[in-house]
């Protein structure tokens, strides 16, 4: 994966390549389209088209960008001058697309509309208004003529069939363990890269459901939004989004090169014009298990007409619509969002400058930049230590720090474990500095020292209980995911999410105070008391 460039502030972030691929446009939350040309570009032009720009497009030597004003607006390319506007809604228009020969716009807004709109005509030759909620993503379909709609569905991709919306395969792996939030289909169709909310990232063969590539998010925030290289399918762009009200900058990267070996296989074919049916039929057919669906009956009553004078392959989408209706398919009911866990006195991981605590023992810094990654430990004592200055080798990202300690810990990466480290300036021996890996399938979520013991909760609701000097002392389970947790003389206090909150924006927040004995003495004073909160809340500090 390439470096990421910083391209625009804090917020959502779009991103598209011209058609020839040698160009990246993006467009962001400050107004502006930035214009890179190629991944390396250091000088990049930037076009301002309004104060909030939703979506880009690019498409017959323009670029199109929704704004604020509720429009779409066409600019030439590359010096970005108004070239004239599609169509206006009366809410903003958070996604659209052009069809291949830009004929027809398609866009959806937040007044539940969904227009199609002629350019030749320059009209508005269709209008959808029967949804029922904000239209967020839109497509169209480039051969007019689709058998499968793939839809991510929490952290798998599911295959439909167009003629019934039945669910006809389940893309997943055990490595993507996290919601997708987004999805994009390469230009030879074979392939479809994904993006999660936690930063992962990865493309799957579909039509095998195999997956050949997978990264993550070097400060793992959420991918907003992704596209394919037109002409290379080595190469896919994506934008991030902090969801901070910072003045802090969203990425843009694209991974390539060092995956050539990867996706070999598909560096030889870059065919515009879709999977062909014959390699979905293959599809279709592969799986021979018992718990494989007769995809034989499925063609013959769907999908596919049985003629000796044609390809059986042919896809006749006129009869499949008279064969069976499209039957309406409920809404699953949406989840509320949940609090991520935090470090009680952090400012948020994805800053280049950040605290990583501040408590009344001092304040532990991250410097992250291209030549450096850093902590600083500052006392506000001096007497207690001396300042220390560490080498951030490891990518730790959380921190807590009491008068005998300072505790850092790593998130989990792809084959590297999340790690802990504790440097016990306090020692009265040599032995000033141990660590912990945590096992496989554990990430670090929160951390906390006292002067005698420190404590690490992980993704698996695992307490784990270390003495100063780096002996597990003990191990045991939370009741829900953790929020945030600290620590004084022998009291930990944990606080969790006890469940879902039936108040939409409301959190559900449990608290446990246990009280640490000697060995491995565990006695819990508060179990499970609801966390008192004002309405639409959500913590930001607990010690």
């Amino acid at each position: 994966m390439k470096p990421l460039k910083l391209a625009h502030r804090d917020g959502h972030t779009d991103v598209c390549y011209d058609s020839t691929g040698c160009f990246i446009l993006t467009g962001g939350s400050n107004g502006k389209v930035c214009i890179w040309e190629g991944r390396d570009d250091t000088d990049t032009t930037t076009v301002g088209v309004g104060e909030k720009v939703y979506a880009v497009a690019f498409q017959g030597g323009r670029f199109f960008a929704a704004t604020d004003d509720n429009a779409i607006h066409i600019h030439t390319f590359p010096d970005g001058v108004s070239d004239g506007l599609v169509t206006r809604f009366t809410s903003p228009c958070r996604c659209f697309c052009i069809s291949e020969d830009g004929s027809l716009v398609i866009a959806g807004s937040d007044d539940f509309k969904i227009k199609v709109i002629s350019m030749e005509e320059n009209e508005c030759i269709c209008l959808y208004s029967d949804h029922q909620a904000p239209v967020l993503s839109i497509s169209l379909d480039p051969i007019k003529e689709f058998a499968f709609l793939l839809v991510p569905v929490k952290h798998e991709i599911h295959i439909l069939l167009r003629s019934s919306w039945e669910v006809v395969k389940k893309i997943q792996h055990p490595d993507v363990t996290e919601v997708i939030n987004t999805i994009i289909m390469s230009v030879n169709g074979k392939y479809i890269a994904f993006g999660c909310i936690n930063g992962d990232m990865g493309i799957f063969d579909w039509q095998n459901t195999t997956l050949v590539d997978k990264h993550s998010h070097p400060k793992r925030l959420t991918i907003t939004s992704m596209a394919w290289n037109p002409l290379n399918v080595n190469e896919v762009a994506f934008c991030d989004n902090t969801k901070t009200k910072s003045a802090e900058s969203t990425g843009t990267t694209a991974f390539d090169d060092a995956d050539d070996d990867i996706l070999a296989s598909a560096g030889g074919d870059t065919n515009t014009e879709g999977a062909d049916l014959d390699a979905i039929d293959k599809f279709l057919d592969g799986d021979e298990d018992e718990n494989s669906i007769d995809i034989g009956s499925i063609k013959r009553s769907l999908l596919f007409e049985e003629n000796e004078n044609e390809d059986t392959a042919s896809v006749t989408s006129s009869k499949v619509e008279a064969t069976r209706p499209v039957q309406q398919v409920p809404a699953a009911p949406t989840l509320p969002p949940v609090q991520a866990p935090f470090q009680p006195g952090s400012t948020p991981e994805h800053l280049s400058n950040r605290f990583m605590v501040w408590n009344s023992v001092g304040i532990i810094r991250q410097y992250v930049s291209d030549d450096e990654n850093t902590i600083d430990v500052e006392f506000h004592d001096s007497s207690t230590h001396h300042a220390l200055h560490i080498d951030n080798k490891n990518d730790f990202v959380m921190a807590d720090l009491s008068s005998k300690a300072v505790l850092l810990a790593s998130h989990s990466l792809h084959d590297t474990p999340s790690k802990l480290l504790c440097m016990h300036f306090g020692s009265w021996d040599n032995h000033k500095e141990w660590s912990y890996d945590m096992p496989e399938g554990e990430n670090i979520q929160a951390i906390t020292v006292s002067d005698t013991w420190a404590a690490v909760v992980t993704s698996t609701r695992t307490v784990r209980i270390f003495s100063i000097g780096g002996l597990q002392r003990q191990v045991f389970t939370l009741p829900g995911d953790v929020v945030a947790v600290a620590s004084q003389r022998d009291r930990l206090l944990v606080v969790y999410h006890r469940g879902i909150s039936t108040v939409p924006g409301d959190q559900c927040l449990g608290i446990q105070l246990y009280k640490l004995g000697r060995g491995s003495a565990l006695k819990i004073v508060i179990n499970g008391e609801a966390l008192a909160m004002s309405p639409a809340s959500k913590l930001a500090w607990v010690g």
